[in-house]
């Protein structure tokens, strides 16, 4: 094979390179991690997706979200007391009323990687319709 490269001036290189840019139609698709996945179609649906690595950065990003909606004097429906207790430094406005409240902390079961959503359940949300609980 060298010496017909070296007739014809092939480089050999060029040649891997045209290889690897090629995929063979019945080759799978290359897919993204999973947590890639979810961010990129959370993100594509409107979410805001914040990444956290530790304690502070969480309660770094809440302090910011509370602070760009003004929310810090206002009620907070909230049915997980452990969240209350987890953020207590905030001194949130807590209300088990939805109605009275202006948004809504909870926690989430699972993240769906395929669309990019949120999977809550009747514990979560207290059986209320996803209507009758604030933005």
């Amino acid at each position: 094979m060298n010496i017909f490269r070296k007739i014809l001036g092939l480089n050999k290189d060029s040649q891997e390179d045209i290889a690897a840019d090629e995929r063979g139609k019945y080759m799978p698709d290359i897919k993204l991690p999973i947590d890639e996945r979810f961010t990129i179609n959370f993100k594509s649906n409107g979410g805001k997706f914040l990444y956290c690595e530790n304690m502070s950065e969480v309660l770094y990003s809440l302090d910011q979200i509370l602070q760009e909606n003004d929310w810090y004097d206002k009620k907070v429906y909230l049915l997980d007391e452990r969240l209350g207790e987890k953020f207590s430094e905030f001194e949130l406005n807590c209300s088990r009323k939805a109605k009275d409240s202006t948004f809504f902390l909870t926690t989430c079961e699972y993240l769906i990687a395929d669309d990019g959503s949120l999977l809550i359940s009747s514990n979560q949300i207290a059986e209320k319709k996803l209507d009758e609980i604030p933005d």
